[in-house]
Parts: structure tokens; C-alpha cells; sequence
């Protein structure tokens, strides 16, 4: 029998997010994923709004620092000639967005998470819900029982918990 203060089930993007922002606010959190990483996704072009994001989770030297692949905005074809969109730009310049193979995205989130404290069940399945007087108190998942205060799903389309 674990407990945690939050158990997080999905640890892809928004998953490692949520995990690393409730571990560096000193919580005990469990991350389930039901998949091996790496796993196949597309590239990710993000826009550059995301890095104030990245550099509260840790992560943003790693993922768009020197090297990383950078644009100035995005090509545009509707209803008309193609046009170019520029992100805008400030008194530092141009805003760039990025590149990332989604692999790297998700082993540098998920390396974060690790390096602060986070449990990483992987793969592992969430198999049911844990309730105690119509309250959820964990999950179960194929290799142990997890007790929370708090469970969030962050499966994306999978909507594990709607299901």
C-alpha cells in the first residue's frame, strides 16, 4: 500500500507537467503510464509563448536552448494569397517558436519529474478507480494500490477516468 498527495495517470506533456509543478511544491506524487517511452508521435512545433512554461517546470535549457531548431512564425494559405505570420517580437527581438522531436519532450519532462522525486510507473496500467464513501481515495493499477488525496487524469484522448 503507497500513498502519495497526488497520483497522475498519463505521463505524457501535460502529465510530467503537472507532476514536476506538484513536486517542486513539495507534494509526494505517483506517475502512471501505461506506455513504454519512447513512443511513436510527430515532431512538435511549439509556439514561443511556451517557454515561460518551460522554465518554471526546468526543462527549458534542455528543449530550446542552442541547438534547438527555431522559426519566426507560421506560413499561412486560406482563402487567399499565402501569407507569412511572425509571432511578434519585442525589445529583445523576434519571438521564436521551436522544434522538438516528441521523444525528446517526453524523456526530458519525464527526466525532470524523476530528478525531483516523482514515481514513475511505466508501463504501467491505471486499471480502476479507488473510492471509499463515494470519495475517490487512489487508483489500482497492475502492480500496486496507490492512495491519494487528489487523482488526476492527464491520459489525453484515452479519458481513462471518463471511462
Amino acid at each position: 500500500m503507497k500513498h502519495f498527495d497526488v497520483v497522475v495517470v498519463g505521463a505524457g506533456p501535460a502529465g510530467c507537467a503537472t507532476a514536476i509543478s506538484c513536486a517542486r511544491h513539495g507534494l509526494r506524487v505517483a506517475l502512471i503510464e501505461r506506455q513504454a517511452f519512447p513512443r511513436f508521435r510527430p515532431g512538435e512545433s511549439l509556439h514561443p509563448g511556451i517557454e515561460p512554461l518551460l522554465r518554471q517546470l526546468g526543462v527549458a535549457e534542455q528543449l530550446c536552448g542552442r541547438g534547438a531548431r527555431r522559426f519566426d512564425g507560421h506560413w499561412v494559405h486560406w482563402k487567399g494569397v499565402p501569407r507569412f505570420n511572425a509571432f511578434g517580437a519585442d525589445d529583445r527581438g523576434a519571438w521564436q517558436g521551436f522544434h522538438l522531436e516528441r521523444a525528446q519532450l517526453d524523456a526530458t519532462l519525464l527526466a525532470q519529474a524523476a530528478t525531483l522525486g516523482v514515481e514513475i510507473s511505466q508501463p504501467c496500467r491505471a486499471r480502476r478507480v479507488l473510492t471509499q464513501a463515494n470519495r475517490v481515495i487512489g487508483v489500482e493499477t497492475d502492480s500496486a494500490r496507490l492512495y491519494a488525496t487528489c487523482l488526476i487524469d492527464a491520459s489525453g484522448a484515452c479519458n481513462w477516468l471518463a471511462r
